[in-house]
């Protein structure tokens, strides 16, 4: 097995762990960074019971030798029972880390009691979780994926609606964006599981959309933070007035997630739908596109509340938008438009990669 996954993981992790610990002063911080170490560790542990089943099963297959390569694993794993255990144990200990419904629940807490900086650490985490579909479940555990398949499909596609209605009922900004998280990974799970080249390449496209997107709007919601003090929706109003590039800067990330055109998101989209329609048909495709639109709704529902309402008596004093936050959220901003406007040299880079993938589910 490539030490890149391992090595990084445990990178990200620690710089989680630390910030949330550097700075967690109150009992729901306590208790959010213990719920975060306790999902991670059982994560990790069942990840790396699957690294040992399938040396266990290359061990089985061969007479005993233990091996961890790649591509030694992909020829001699070929039993079902090791494949089946291998992919519940690789798959879960994965998902925890993405996360995906319904094993989200330490998400939502984090984000609202955790620092804004955690977020760039964690949606590194988020593409941990999907690099290790791609790269370990899908290739080396390929009859069990089958098998599977329509279950995590139903959960995911459950998980783009499920925690769309949770985000609507959400105060808290920054609760509503930890469940956005969720219904999107639900997204990129249906499109890595249509175990179709469209698909695949469209979540490898959709993960790099999703990062910068989020990334930038936890980055706002901090700055907002800095200045009122508060991420509760109910005492936010006119910031669109204070800070108006913040305000747009926030919308084009909302918008970026949803699939808006000139967005890698658009493109992304477009292709998880394309790989999901051939793959599942007409029916489950449509609900995947109203969820995407669901979510639409909510984000544009937050930004309305936060930035575009009309501004209290009495509210807070607002300062205008400072250097820094120019060049943070412009470096983001410049980074997903120039991504979205000039697709074909990142689709080029996943197309041979995906056209391998697909292929070793549709011989």
């Amino acid at each position: 097995m490539s030490p890149g996954l391992p090595r990084f993981s445990a990178l990200e992790l620690w710089a989680v762990t630390f910030l949330l610990r550097r700075w967690a002063s109150s009992r729901a911080e306590i208790q959010a960074l213990a719920r975060f170490v306790q999902y991670q560790a059982f994560g990790w542990v069942l990840f790396a019971a699957g690294c040992l089943v399938l040396g266990w099963g290359h061990a089985d297959a061969t007479g005993g030798f233990w091996s961890f390569d790649l591509f030694d694993l992909a020829e001699h794993l070929t039993s079902g029972k090791y494949q089946t255990a291998a992919f519940y144990l690789l798959f879960y200990g994965l998902a925890v880390r993405t996360p995906l419904f319904p094993l989200h629940g330490w998400l939502p807490n984090m984000a609202q009691h955790g620092l804004i900086a955690v977020a760039p650490a964690l949606m590194v985490g988020v593409k941990v979780g999907i690099y290790g579909m791609l790269r370990f479940v899908l290739p080396l555990t390929p009859d069990a994926v089958q098998y599977w398949q329509p279950y995590v499909v139903g959960f995911a596609m459950a998980g783009v609606f499920f925690t769309a209605a949770l985000a609507f009922q959400q105060t808290n900004l920054r609760r509503l964006l930890a469940f956005a998280v969720v219904s999107h990974t639900s997204l990129l799970v249906i499109g890595v599981f249509s175990l179709h080249e469209s698909g695949i390449q469209g979540a490898v496209l959709l993960a790099a959309n999703f990062g910068l997107a989020v990334t930038g709007m936890w980055f706002i919601v901090g700055f907002v933070f800095r200045r009122t003090g508060t991420t509760e929706l109910n005492e936010l109003s006119g910031l669109f007035e204070r800070i108006p590039f913040l305000a747009i800067a926030f919308l084009s990330f909302g918008l970026a997630i949803v699939g808006m055109p000139g967005t890698p998101g658009f493109d992304a989209a477009h292709l998880i739908l394309e790989g999901s329609i051939d793959s599942f048909g007409a029916l489950p495709t449509v609900a995947t596109a109203l969820g995407n639109v669901a979510a639409a709704g909510f984000l544009l529902w937050a930004f309305q509340r936060a930035f575009l309402s009309q501004a209290r008596q009495g509210g807070h004093d607002v300062d205008k938008t400072l250097p820094m936050e120019y060049v943070v959220c412009g470096i983001a901003l410049a980074a997903m438009l120039a991504i979205g406007f000039f697709t074909e040299p990142w689709l080029y880079l996943t197309e041979t990669a995906s056209q391998a993938m697909a292929a070793r589910f549709h011989r």
